[in-house]
């Protein structure tokens, strides 16, 4: 018995080791995946980023970074292989060409080498550790986990002059939080167009107890990042729209534009804007197909699947600006999550409608002829108008490409790619289904139905009633949002007129700094910013409320927003009018109407709507119960309305934004402050910036400054609070002397004096309480940053 126990305790005493100890998840350059072991407490990872050449390869150096002057160009050959173009990276070991749509011969941003960066996989609640190495020559970056919580942890957001300050060429950042929800999130940058450029990745979170689904889930393995991409940096392209004002079609970059070279912005299904700028490619996992490359000179990412399997798969829509339309040749999707949340699964769906920064999991089964491939699509929801008067309009074929690779199939390599059948869903003869349509239903002569997220969303596991929010918010906690965008030369993309301005330091790090000389806060009265204000606009929540934000979008712009630090519970939605012979939009809903003006808006209008309000004797149905979907990004539909309720539980700074990245570096963005007092400080030694001002009188003492004379050096010179130390401690010697005075003496007839006064305290003790009313008008009194506390 006693050999029994002997052998039982180290064993346990081992388990405990196994699940609690910290580990270094290797994470080497070219590696597409990291996963953290699910008995480990914290994980920790390396992400180094840098600024590269598309269908380079790097030599990397002995302690597993790249060394970016050590480049060597490669291209695709007739059969599908990747070759030096001339000599080849001498190795040992080397980064693999990032071969993109086959074309874009480009800078790129790389995050451990590749982009997509490696998809990080760990389990839920464990503890996250990132070092992030900026390696970028020029530009500073920062990284925000796109869905998590940061509950507690609001300066690891990664939203700069927010959460923290940007991270400076050549530094390190350490992120650290919890993982937290599980799901399909993803990580990307947040400074300037990094994010459009190459600076994103998978983050997926295990969930614990789901171990009864019968599909197999290999998150490394069958993980899709949807994207668009062009043959320019990103900030090349909104610079030319948003200076010029307009963009030409030659696809040659840097070629004058000619007469006719005009670009014009193509609609979608509904005619609600869906290209502002022209398509190039589209990447699932950062490979893809442009159509100017012969197809067997394309590298196209593979999902391979055994027959008679079931599979979970990960869609993650990074794209910066097209909505895209998610299909898989000749196989039904089940939709089971969205943002990171367990649905009631939805079965025998044709298409997934995936906006930028939404994720969809779905289940796929391999039940196809096993001897061949299959095309996984993207689709843009770009219609060609010109084809002809009257849906069904024919689409422009702007689609990013993937495989399904079933086991026994030949490799999808090469001329074999051009052997795969194109077999779309043919929903004229059969009907099909969509969910997360940008509008209320597809024409008719599509036949194609519409599913939505506030109608037809359930989750699987209901919130618990401490976790929900109240069906009604709380008094006075309706808001109303309308992003607007009026045209580049009326009033770019805004939130109530109001196009943001980033401060110039960390709000959530640094709060001693804000006041109103350092903030130009926006306007929050009614009516005003009507020709727009740029300013950082900011709004306050008190904490532990029930709040409903009315989401609103009057005009001919659908809008993916997010609320970082937060989920939401989408509680209803709305749409406009529509043409019955073309399914155009040509009306915003009657249920809001714009303070300013009671009429209705056309979508042609150009006029802002700055203040928004339901109509008058008009409260839609709402409806919140414990299956009600909970997400952290919707979709706001043209000329309509979205509804989420969620709690101001999570105290701090917190970005609310259209992820559309032209939208959003044009000013479609706020702050949501939830009772900052509340947050947690910051941790000691984040770094901290802003602006810097000195005096011309300070400029001309520093002209006498004389290198030749050492008292003239004020590094010999005692500084101020030197001689301020100096003085201090000659008033403690006095003090000293008074105190001992005071101990000897004064004490005991103090102590005469406080006997005394709680005596007459008892006799007129309400004399000297404060109210009990007035103490709670201080706690109820909201917190404005820019009062003194």
């Amino acid at each position: 018995m006693m050999l029994k126990h002997a052998l039982v305790i180290p064993a346990i005493l081992s388990l405990l080791v196994l699940t609690t100890a910290a580990i270094k998840v290797p994470c080497r350059v070219g590696q597409t995946s990291c996963e953290c072991p699910t008995t480990a407490s914290e994980c920790e990872f390396d992400l180094t980023i840098n600024y590269l050449q598309t269908f380079a390869s790097y030599s990397v150096r002995d302690d597993g970074t790249i060394d970016p002057q050590d480049g060597y160009i490669y291209n695709i050959n007739s059969t599908g292989q990747v070759v030096p173009l001339a000599d080849p990276c001498p190795g040992p070991q080397c980064s693999p060409p990032q071969t993109v749509d086959g074309r874009s011969f480009r800078t790129f941003f790389a995050v451990n080498g590749i982009t997509p960066g490696p998809s990080l996989i760990v389990t839920h609640r464990q503890t996250v550790i990132v070092n992030l190495h900026n390696k970028h020559p020029t530009e500073s970056i920062t990284i925000h986990w796109h869905g998590q919580l940061q509950y507690n942890t609001p300066w690891m957001d990664g939203i700069p002059y927010i959460s923290q300050c940007p991270i400076q060429p050549e530094d390190t950042f350490r992120y650290i939080s919890k993982a937290d929800p599980s799901g399909t999130f993803w990580y990307h940058g947040h400074v300037g167009a990094s994010r459009a450029d190459g600076l994103y990745g998978a983050l997926i979170i295990r969930e614990i107890d789901n171990n009864d689904a019968d599909y197999r889930d290999f998150p490394e393995q069958h993980t899709l990042l949807l994207t668009d991409w062009w043959n320019q940096p990103y900030s090349d392209l909104f610079t030319l729209q948003h200076t010029v004002l307009e963009t030409y079609y030659p696809l040659i970059v840097g070629e004058l534009p000619q007469p006719g070279d005009k670009y014009e912005i193509t609609g979608s299904y509904d005619q609600a804007e869906a290209g502002p700028v022209p398509y190039f490619s589209g990447l699932v996992n950062g490979k893809g197909y442009q159509k100017e490359v012969p197809l067997e000179r394309t590298v196209l990412s593979n999902f391979t699947v055994v027959p008679g399997e079931k599979y979970r798969f990960r869609a993650i829509g990074t794209q910066s600006i097209f909505p895209l339309r998610l299909s898989i040749d000749s196989h039904n999707l089940t939709l089971i999550a969205a943002d990171g949340f367990l649905i009631q699964p939805i079965p025998n769906l044709d298409y997934i409608i995936i906006h930028a920064a939404e994720r969809y999991d779905f289940v796929v089964e391999a039940n196809q002829d096993s001897t061949r491939n299959y095309w996984i699509r993207a689709e843009t929801l770009e219609i060609n108008t010109t084809s002809n008067t009257q849906a069904p309009y024919a689409n422009f074929n702007h689609q990013a490409l993937a495989v399904l690779h079933y086991q026994d199939a030949p490799a999808p390599v090469g001329p074999e790619l051009r052997n795969i059948p194109h077999n779309p869903p043919d929903c004229v003869t059969n009907g099909c289904i969509a969910t997360n349509c940008p509008f209320q239903s597809f024409h008719e002569s599509y036949n194609i139905a519409c599913l939505h997220p506030a109608q037809n969303f359930r989750l699987l596991n209901p919130t618990p009633d401490d976790v929900l929010p109240d069906a009604e918010p709380d008094e006075g906690q309706e808001y109303f949002f309308n992003f607007g965008y009026e045209g580049e030369t009326d009033l770019p993309a805004n939130i109530n007129g109001r196009l943001f301005q980033s401060p110039t330091f960390s709000l959530a790090t640094q709060r001693s700094e804000i006041s109103e000389d350092t903030l130009d806060l926006c306007p929050t009265a009614d009516y005003s910013c009507f020709d727009g204000c740029q300013c950082t606009h900011m709004m306050e929540l008190p904490f532990g409320k029930t709040v409903r934000f009315v989401l609103t979008s009057i005009g001919t712009q659908t809008h993916p927003i997010h609320l970082h630090g937060h989920s939401f519970w989408v509680v209803e939605s709305g749409y406009g009018y529509y043409n019955s012979q073309t399914g155009f939009i040509e009306k915003s809903t009657n249920a809001l109407s714009c303070l300013k003006d009671q009429s209705d808006f056309n979508n042609t209008d150009a006029q802002p709507c700055t203040t928004i309000r339901w109509r008058d004797g008009y409260r839609p149905k709402i409806s919140l119960n414990s299956t009600t979907p909970r997400m952290d990004t919707i979709l706001v539909p043209a000329g309509g309305y979205v509804v989420i309720q969620f709690r101001s539980d999570n105290p701090g700074y917190w970005f609310f934004h259209c992820h559309i990245q032209e939208h959003l570096l044009e000013g479609m963005a706020m702050i949501v402050a939830i009772d900052p007092s509340r947050q947690n400080p910051p941790p000691g030694g984040m770094r901290t910036c802003g602006d810097f001002h000195w005096t011309l009188d300070e400029f001309q003492e520093k002209l006498e400054f004389n290198p030749a004379d050492p008292q003239s050096m004020e590094e010999d010179k005692e500084p101020e609070y030197c001689q301020c130390l100096r003085q201090a401690e000659l008033i403690a010697v006095i003090l000293c002397s008074i105190v001992g005075f005071i101990a000897l003496v004064v004490l005991p007839m103090t102590c005469c004096v406080v006997l005394c006064c709680l005596h007459c305290r008892r006799q007129g003790k309400d004399k000297f309480e404060m109210s009990s009313s007035t103490i709670q008008e201080q706690e109820g009194t909201r917190y404005s940053p820019l009062r003194e506390k």
